[in-house]
């Protein structure tokens, strides 16, 4: 049986590791190898980790010092020696059959990548799932449903061992995802994609994350230019990357009228000014694009008005 290499990255997350963790050792598909990689944590999640690994042999952990969910990842994908490579990040849990139905996937419609439906959701109650539809995208529509259909995540998704090969996440960076899929799905033939729900990301509403304006925001900027760079050699994929590049010029903009700005980021203004005057630039794309009507709207009027402008305007309502 093809052994899947599950890769957990673990940081300060004692209160939903446990739900995590029971998910993916009771998986109905057992020739798993699952890999925690405690990232330096301060809680009492490493004592968890190393409880779990003494029951279960299928268990291996990884202490280190934090560098965050890439170099975690990363830490892992140098250990693992699966068939099949996943992702699960600590604080989300998995349908029971998920890995099953994936492998299952990968091995009828001889897939590189598969993919399945995920639901963020604050409560534990599992989506009741509908009758499956199935989806193959080859080669050349792989990157341009990478883009339209923004399913960049790498948890919701099982790869080949081959298809992975050398590619590791970017360290230190936001959205390391998306740079991560970009190299992969390239490197891919093909991928099947199940309409199941299967995957389940927490969505804590007590979180304060993300309640501050921070120069790590531009990272996910700085991954979606590579992504325009490098895609310039196909121009159907170039125009959606540019569209989704505008997107993202938006959702910073908008960090950066809604949140205070983080301590020492002194030159956030003159930063703000040159995404306000690229998403000027890429307007075009965006109405092209398929996203909804609203947001379009929204794009349009940040696109239109003076960011600094809008931020007053904010604070005094």
């Amino acid at each position: 049986m093809d052994l899947i290499s599950i890769i957990i990255p673990v940081y300060n997350s004692e209160k939903y590791l446990k739900r995590c963790l029971d998910s993916v050792v009771n998986q109905t598909y057992k020739n798993l190898e699952i890999i925690l990689v405690d990232d330096g944590s301060q809680d009492l999640s490493p004592e968890i980790c190393d409880e779990f690994a003494r029951l279960d042999p299928r268990i291996r952990v990884i202490h280190k010092e934090n560098g965050g969910a890439s170099t975690a990842r990363n830490a892992g994908l140098g250990i693992a020696k699966g068939d099949f490579i996943g992702f699960v990040d600590s604080d989300d849990w998995i349908d029971h059959s998920m890995y099953e139905i994936m492998r299952r996937h990968l091995l009828e419609h001889m897939a590189d990548v598969c993919d399945v439906g995920s639901l963020s959701t604050a409560t534990e109650s599992e989506y009741k799932n509908r009758r499956e539809k199935i989806s193959i995208k080859e080669e050349y529509d792989i990157l341009i449903d990478f883009f339209k259909v923004d399913r960049y995540s790498c948890c919701r998704k099982l790869y080949r061992r081959e298809v992975i090969g050398n590619f590791r996440f970017p360290s230190g960076k936001i959205g390391e995802d998306v740079l991560f899929n970009f190299q992969v799905l390239s490197n891919s033939k093909r991928i099947v994609k199940s309409s199941l729900i299967l995957y389940y990301y927490f969505s804590n509403p007590r979180s304060v994350s993300g309640s501050l304006f921070k120069r790590k925001d531009f990272d996910l900027y700085d991954s979606y230019k590579y992504l325009v760079e490098n895609s310039k050699g196909n121009p159907d994929v170039n125009e959606l990357a540019k569209a989704r590049l505008a997107v993202v010029d938006y959702s910073i903009i908008g960090r950066y009228i809604k949140f205070d700005i983080e301590q020492g980021f002194s030159d956030a203004k003159i930063i703000i000014d040159d995404i306000h005057r690229n998403l000027r630039r890429n307007i075009r794309m965006i109405v092209k694009s398929n996203i909804s009507i609203k947001k379009k709207c929204l794009i349009a009027i940040c696109a239109v008005f003076n960011p600094h402008f809008l931020r007053r305007i904010y604070q005094l309502n």
